[in-house]
């Protein structure tokens, strides 16, 4: 395939991960009724980790994977570096990883239910990213630059985290200046809010819930660059089993 054909592809995929798609309607959640105690979960159902309530993250979780496990895979990693190294032209495994991170990671998350979501989809990232660099079956060049690529992922959820502090600072700063301004009109205030609220937008960890979100990522990475055996993030869910329907093997939902 070509390499520009190899790159199209890859941006097809990674449509499919942008947290407005994975969102499901607010009309359709509210139709989902939490489960009555004594009906059992089974395989034909979402895990979830809202009990007894459905959990609106779940089909993202399990969706998200299905579509990144795949650019994850050892076999494959290793054929994209062979073939890189014999044509420069081909996508290296650096940018693949660079990709999935531009669109999960470093894409800007928002807020509310869409948040969520694109935290749901950065730690399904993560978790490939991590078992890939643990994987003894893939090649040590795969394991090199998974592992490389981690690394600097830490660094910079590090730098982002500190900068949304920063930016948190100069945004309440603006808001005292601004209600300080507003006694000598109302342009001044605007002015020093507009400010703050520039600064705020910069950072990509954004409010508390995305700065926590960081922080602990990037604790996470650094326990498993002690000891790269240990995977800390949980895998993601699965999604529902397809037929045979009905079977009775329901058991750990």
């Amino acid at each position: 395939m070509a390499p520009a054909e190899q790159r199209r592809a890859l941006a097809a995929v990674l449509a499919t991960v942008k947290p407005e798609v994975l969102a499901l309607p607010e009309s359709l959640l509210k139709m989902i009724p939490p489960r009555p105690p004594d009906y059992e979960r089974g395989r034909e159902h979402f895990r979830i980790r809202t009990s007894p309530a459905f959990d609106a993250l779940a089909p993202a979780e399990a969706a998200a994977e299905q579509s990144l496990q795949f650019l994850f895979d050892p076999q494959r990693a290793a054929r994209i570096v062979e073939f890189h190294a014999r044509n420069a032209e081909e996508p290296a495994l650096k940018e693949i990883f660079d990709a999935v991170l531009a669109a999960t990671w470093k894409s800007v998350h928002g807020s509310g239910y869409q948040e969520q979501i694109a935290i749901v989809v950065d730690n399904v990232a993560l978790y490939n990213l991590m078992s890939l660099a643990a994987n003894e079956q893939a090649s040590d060049e795969v394991r090199a630059i998974a592992s490389l690529e981690l690394h600097e992922l830490k660094d910079w959820l590090m730098a982002e985290e500190k900068s949304a502090v920063a930016h948190r600072d100069v945004n309440e700063h603006a808001k005292a200046v601004a209600n300080g301004a507003s006694a000598n009109g109302a342009s001044g205030g605007r002015r020093a809010e507009a400010a703050g609220g520039e600064a705020a937008a910069k950072s990509t960890a954004g409010d508390f819930s995305g700065r926590a979100h960081f922080f602990f990522a990037a604790q996470q990475i650094e326990q498993f660059e002690k000891d790269s055996k240990k995977v800390t993030v949980p895998g993601p869910q699965p999604p529902p089993d397809g037929p045979p329907i009905g079977t009775l093997a329901d058991d750990d939902y």
